[in-house]
C-alpha cells in the first residue's frame, strides 16, 4: 500500500478482516479457511499493488492480473478457524 492511504471505516475494517481466506495446502487439496473474534485496532484503504511469484504446486503467477478492485491494510486480532476442504486434488 502506498503514501496517501485513508482510515476505513469500523464496520466495512471488520468485514475486510474477517473475509475468508484460500490456500493450497501440501496434501494437495484447496483449503477455505476464516477468522472469528476479530477485534480491529487499525485499518486503512487506498492504492496498492499486487506481486505474484511462481510455484510449483500454485502456478497463479502465471494469471494476468487485469484489476486490482480494492487494497486493505488491517491490524487486528483473531482466531484462526478450522478449515474446510473446498477442492480434493486427488480424488
Amino acid at each position: 500500500m502506498g503514501y496517501g492511504h485513508q482510515t476505513m471505516e469500523p464496520d466495512d475494517a471488520e468485514r475486510a478482516a474477517g473475509s475468508p481466506g484460500v490456500v493450497l495446502k501440501i496434501i494437495p487439496h484447496l483449503v477455505r479457511f476464516g477468522y472469528g473474534d476479530v477485534v480491529v485496532k487499525e485499518a486503512y484503504t487506498g492504492r496498492g499493488t499486487l506481486d505474484l511469484y511462481p510455484h510449483a504446486l500454485a502456478p497463479l503467477a502465471e494469471l494476468p492480473v487485469r484489476e486490482i478492485v480494492s487494497v486493505t491494510h488491517t491490524v487486528s486480532d483473531m482466531t484462526l478457524l478450522a478449515g474446510e476442504v473446498v477442492h480434493d486434488y486427488l480424488a
